[in-house]
Parts: C-alpha cells; structure tokens; sequence
C-alpha cells in the first residue's frame, strides 16, 4: 500500500483523546533503506510529561491542546 506515501515522513505529533506523542520518522529512515540523515532535535514541549488528569474534567482538551491539533492539521508542511 503506497497510498498516501508523502505524508509517511511527516513529524508531527500523534493525538489520542489526552495522548500526544511526536511521530519521529526522520530517526527511522534506515528501517526502510532510505538514508538516514542527522534529525532534527526532537520536538517535545517542556511540559509534555506533566500530563495529569485527577480532577480535571472540566477541561476542554481541544482548547488545552490545540497548538497539536494545529500541527497534525497541517501535516503536509512537516514532510
């Protein structure tokens, strides 16, 4: 399946519900006989361990993280 395939190489983070992670593909290339160069720094905000959600349901996660969504959004410009 090779549908899609421009976007297989986008960094960009990965949202489930309150989950983000970064998808860093530029760290793999090898993998997939492509060659790998030397990545980026990865990209991972200072706060992004501090996730917790006791007593935090009032909370509106698209608001919370909405510079995330921003980026998957626009995904084709992180190829």
């Amino acid at each position: 399946c090779v549908e899609n395939i421009n976007i297989w190489r986008a960094v960009v983070p990965l949202i489930d519900f309150h989950i983000i992670k970064y998808h860093h593909v530029d760290r793999v290339m090898r993998q997939f006989y492509m060659v790998q160069h030397i990545p980026r720094p990865p990209h991972q905000p200072n706060n992004f361990h501090d996730l917790t959600l006791h007593g935090k349901d009032d909370i509106d996660l698209r608001v919370q993280n909405a510079i995330f969504i921003h980026e998957w959004e626009t995904r084709l410009d992180y190829i």
